[in-house]
């Protein structure tokens, strides 16, 4: 039995997280027990469930967590490239999605999980929506910060199809274990978006 340790709640809740992440990759979300999460932490029974009720919730915030980091590396990959003078247009916006489908391979493959899941629990289905809903804000939200609404002209319909295609793609890439065939698709993967972004208001 590992020691039990007092930790601040987000330092509780990251230890938490980072066990299922790995045994979910072992085992697969729905194999996944409380039980299994539990014995691989340094917290007691009672302090896992004080954060967490169920291995749902625990997908929830690591879902939630990597659509931020997502959104964080569209942000910072944006000022890189305007701190060296390139202006913002299109096909960077495409460019920079591209890039961001798979940065962090360990949470593609569990959003991949994920989105097999929900099309047999109603629950991860309502999870899903949420996520989209607040991905839909956050992108939005950078969009306009940037400058960028206008020439974009992003709305929720067309968000909601850049979704459905980075899905594929993520979907594709991951369950055929095509990683390392990702750079050559890459050029294909940028054409689908720019017509996504270039499509006018009507559509």
């Amino acid at each position: 039995m590992k020691k039990f340790e007092r930790l601040p709640a987000e330092s509780r809740k990251q230890e938490i997280k980072t066990a299922a992440i790995r045994i979910f990759l072992e085992k697969g979300f729905k194999a996944t027990t409380m039980e299994n999460i539990i014995s691989e932490v340094t917290l007691s029974k009672g302090g896992v469930y004080r954060l967490y009720s169920s291995t749902q919730a625990i997908l929830s915030d690591i879902i939630l967590d990597g659509a931020r980091a997502r959104n964080d590396f569209y942000r910072q990959r944006a000022l890189e490239k305007t701190a060296y003078g390139e202006q913002i247009d299109i096909p960077m916006i495409a460019e920079i999605l591209c890039d961001g489908m798979l940065f962090y391979p360990e949470i593609a493959e569990i959003y991949t999980e994920f989105l097999i899941e929900k099309r047999r629990n109603p629950e991860l289905e309502l999870l899903y929506q949420k996520i989209c809903r607040e991905t839909t804000e956050q992108t939005l939200k950078m969009i306009e910060q940037m400058g960028l609404q206008k020439e974009l002209s992003l709305n929720e319909k067309k968000m909601e199809r850049l979704t459905d295609l980075m899905n594929t793609a993520i979907l594709g890439i991951v369950i055929l274990k095509q990683r390392d065939h990702y750079e050559k698709v890459k050029q294909q993967l940028l054409t689908a978006l720019l017509s996504v972004l270039s499509e006018g208001d009507e559509t």
